[in-house]
């Protein structure tokens, strides 16, 4: 996280008290080069949603749209890996009985 993410906050507050939706919040962390994890934290301390909301918004953002197929890809990858090495695990325990 951008060692300013704390100051950052009131401009965003500022933000969504005004006009401007969270879109336009996600759009201005990600110009000054915050990562989508920054994202979602901001989006969590702003509106006071809970972890699961807040990723499926900033996934679901226009903001962030170009990271949405790398995104799946690594989280599926993430996903079969971790099944592969449960399905070993089991292998070797039931080998080893």
């Amino acid at each position: 996280m951008n060692s300013d993410f704390e100051t950052m906050l009131p401009a965003c507050r500022e933000m969504l008290s005004g006009q401007d939706g969270i879109e336009a919040v996600l759009f201005f962390l990600r110009g000054r080069g915050y990562f989508k994890t920054d994202a979602i934290k901001a989006l969590m301390a702003l509106t006071g949603c809970g972890l699961k909301e807040a990723k499926r918004t900033v996934h679901f953002s226009q903001t962030w749209r170009d990271r949405r197929k790398a995104d799946e890809e690594l989280e599926s990858m993430f996903w079969d890996e971790v099944i592969r090495w449960a399905e070993e695990s089991k292998s070797e325990r039931s080998e080893n009985d």
